[in-house]
């Protein structure tokens, strides 16, 4: 059998199925719920047979492209009105074939059997969550996101892809061509894959699990399973980590979703770069935790009634300041470049630590803050506000970073200077932001502007900025940009 035969049996396949459960449930024959679960495991199935089948990478791309854009299509054009019908908007089925697309891009030409086992995990794993989720008579909610999500689902989640791992490992694994590690060894890698999995499932909401599990999971199963990793450091990381979340939780520098992220992010910081990597992200989560305790305390009572959130950080704050050093550090690991990618590191974690400070700084000590684009005085702690003590807090923390790598690299003037110099100019891009892009609200009572939806017990108003873009995307947009363009000033 040819590719193109194959492709045309896959993609037959994949549109059967497609109309029959879409059929179906306008017949009520199933339910709405019930249909697209079929579908996701069906189509994940076809997903997991495709690497069999095709060699060519420009075949399934072209596969990712041409069902990416017509489940768009399907979906902007309500064709799908039971197997899309949700509450709230959803580009679930649009988000399938593009986080396939995305993974065929950067793992098919490296080993495109990642493809096949992350899918399968996917696939059934998120069914059998969802399905769990909402049949259980008794629910324990998870209360990390807005979108209810119950620890029933996740730990189904966890448990079908630790088990469905072992049958893979047992049936399929020397076909994948895979690391053959001990059974105690893979018994560990199969728990921190499950929970890394369940963790994402838990924090993806309107369907962007389609997007971000794949993606997840194909990246753990090319660092675990394809390329390896030293397993006496992720157990010592898996120990330090679980100290950290458990800490910071008991003492409310983060709320569960938080000390869940932040479990992941110390696991795979410290399992693959050891305490180099750890000591400054270490240094700046600390510090800055006990900094925002104390400006919480004792700056004035009307700053905190402008800023979103409280000092006990949530999981979307843990990911904008963490995510791209994570990132970072994953890519250094899949991407062994000739840069040295411990410098961009450092600094996505001193942009971060800069803006941090200088928000700190400023509502306690600032007398008077100006906003970054005209330079009017604003109130302490606007979105967008700049002010010289808070700069100099800011450039501050960025140096302390700077000095918590001395043990393991040489600070010789280019990193002393660069590092903190790019630093504040993250912060400024973040203040810049802040002050253009980023959404505001109005108090209908007080008519104070802030970032909170509701202010004096009443909803509030937009008043200006993107919706979609509140602080910590702002917060992870500036880190991620000026980390890119110092990727850039080193390989120039």
């Amino acid at each position: 059998m040819n590719e193109l035969t194959s492709l045309a049996i896959l993609a037959s396949i994949t549109i059967f199925f497609l109309v029959t459960f879409e059929l179906l449930a306008r017949k009520n024959i199933i339910s709405k719920s019930l249909s697209r679960k079929l579908l996701h495991i069906t189509t994940g199935f076809v997903v997991v047979y495709s690497p069999f089948v095709l060699q060519s990478f420009w075949i399934v791309t072209f596969i990712g492209i041409a069902f990416s854009v017509t489940n768009y299509i399907l979906i902007k054009r309500k064709v799908l009105k039971q197997i899309n019908d949700t509450q709230t908007v959803n580009l679930g089925i649009f988000y399938y074939p593009l986080s396939f697309l995305i993974c065929i891009l950067i793992f098919w030409n490296v080993n495109k059997f990642i493809i096949s086992l992350s899918f399968l995990i996917f696939s059934i794993g998120d069914a059998l969550a969802a399905l769990v989720g909402n049949s259980s008579t008794t629910k324990y909610f998870t209360r990390i996101t807005k979108e209810p999500k119950t620890f029933n689902g996740a730990i189904t989640f966890i448990l079908s892809s630790f088990f469905l791992l072992w049958i893979v490992r047992l049936t399929l694994w020397k076909n994948f061509n895979f690391i053959d590690y001990d059974w105690l060894s893979f018994s560990f890698l199969a728990l921190i894959f499950s929970l890394l999995g369940g963790i994402t499932e838990a924090i993806s909401t309107k369907g962007t699990d389609n997007l971000s599990l794949p993606i997840v999971l194909s990246s753990a199963t090319m660092m675990f399973f394809v390329n390896g990793i030293e397993i006496k450091s992720f157990i010592l990381a898996f120990i330090l980590a679980l100290m950290i979340s458990i800490i910071s939780f008991k003492m409310k520098f983060l709320d569960f979703g938080g000390s869940a992220v932040t479990f992941l992010l110390a696991l795979f910081i410290f399992g693959i770069g050891g305490w180099k990597w750890t000591i400054p992200i270490l240094t700046f989560f600390i510090l800055s935790s006990f900094l925002s305790k104390v400006a919480e305390r004792f700056s004035k009572k009307d700053v905190a009634s402008i800023f979103e959130k409280g000092s006990q950080r949530d999981y979307k704050q843990v990911l904008a300041n963490g995510g791209v050093p994570l990132l970072i550090i994953v890519l250094s690991n899949l991407l062994p470049l000739e840069i040295d990618w411990y410098l961009v590191y450092l600094l996505s974690i001193a942009i971060s630590t800069a803006d941090t400070w200088s928000t700190e700084f400023g509502t306690l000590f600032a007398r008077n803050v100006y906003l970054i684009t005209n330079f009017k005085k604003v109130s302490p702690g606007i979105s967008g506000g700049i002010s010289l003590i808070g700069t100099l807090g800011g450039v501050l923390g960025s140096i302390l970073i700077v000095l918590s790598s001395g043990f393991f690299i040489e600070l010789n003037m280019k990193v002393i200077v660069s590092l903190p110099f790019f630093a504040l100019l993250g912060n400024f891009f973040d203040s810049l932001m802040g002050a253009t892009i980023q959404v505001i609200y109005k108090c209908s009572v007080c008519e104070k502007l802030t970032e909170k939806k509701i202010h004096c017990q009443k909803d509030t108003y937009y008043y200006k900025g993107i919706k979609l873009i509140d602080n910590d995307a702002v917060n992870f947009v500036s880190v991620l940009f000026i980390s890119l363009l110092y990727f850039l000033f080193l390989i120039v």
